[in-house]
C-alpha cells in the first residue's frame, strides 16, 4: 500500500520547465499516480486561466481527470478558488486533505519557493520534498525537517522525489 494519497505541486520552478512545458514523462507519471489512487493538486499562486492554458495542450486537465484539484490564487469567485488571501499553500492544502480524507501525514508537498515556506516546513506534518532550484532558505528547511531534496531541477527533480518516495519506478 502506497504512504502517499496526495501530492500537492508548485508549477513554477518545480512541474514547468523554464520553457514553460511539463516533460511527457512527468505527465504520465502524474497520470499512473491518478491510476493508483494518489490524488494531484496544483498548488499555485496562478490564476485559474493561466493553470488551464498549459495543462489541456500538456496533455493533463479534465480529460485524463488530472489533476483531481487547482489550487489557485483566482479571485473571480468560480468554484475552483481554494487559495484564499488569509491563508498560505499549506493551509490550502491541509484543508483539501480533510475534505478528501487523507492524513496530512501522507500528503507529499514539492515546492521550490520561500513564499511557499507553510507547505514544507513541518507545521501540518506533511512530507516536504524541493528541487535542486529551489531557492537555500527551502533547501535548508526541507533539510532541517527530514525532507528530501531532490540533486535535480524542475520536472528531473519532481520524477526523482516520485522515485524517491517509491512512487514511481
Amino acid at each position: 500500500m502506497l504512504r502517499v494519497k496526495l501530492v500537492a505541486l508548485d508549477l513554477d520552478g518545480t512541474l514547468l520547465e523554464r520553457d514553460g512545458t511539463i516533460l511527457p514523462e512527468l505527465r504520465d507519471a502524474l497520470i499512473q499516480l491518478s491510476e493508483k489512487g494518489v490524488k494531484v493538486t496544483t498548488a499555485s499562486s496562478r490564476f485559474l486561466e493561466s493553470q488551464l492554458e498549459f495543462l489541456e495542450p500538456m496533455g493533463l486537465g479534465a480529460k485524463v481527470e488530472v489533476p483531481h484539484a487547482l489550487i489557485t490564487n483566482d479571485r473571480s469567485g468560480r468554484l475552483v478558488q481554494v487559495l484564499l488571501p488569509f491563508a498560505g499553500k499549506g493551509e490550502t492544502v491541509k484543508v483539501l486533505a480533510e475534505y478528501w480524507n487523507i492524513e496530512f501525514s501522507k500528503v507529499l508537498c514539492i515546492d521550490d519557493s520561500f513564499h511557499d515556506m507553510d507547505m514544507l516546513d513541518g507545521r501540518y506534518g506533511f512530507i516536504p520534498a524541493t528541487v535542486s532550484n529551489a531557492d537555500e532558505e527551502i533547501v535548508e528547511v526541507v533539510r532541517r525537517v527530514g525532507g528530501y531534496v531532490s540533486p535535480f531541477p524542475h520536472g528531473r527533480g519532481v520524477l526523482d522525489v516520485l522515485k524517491h518516495f517509491k512512487l514511481i519506478e
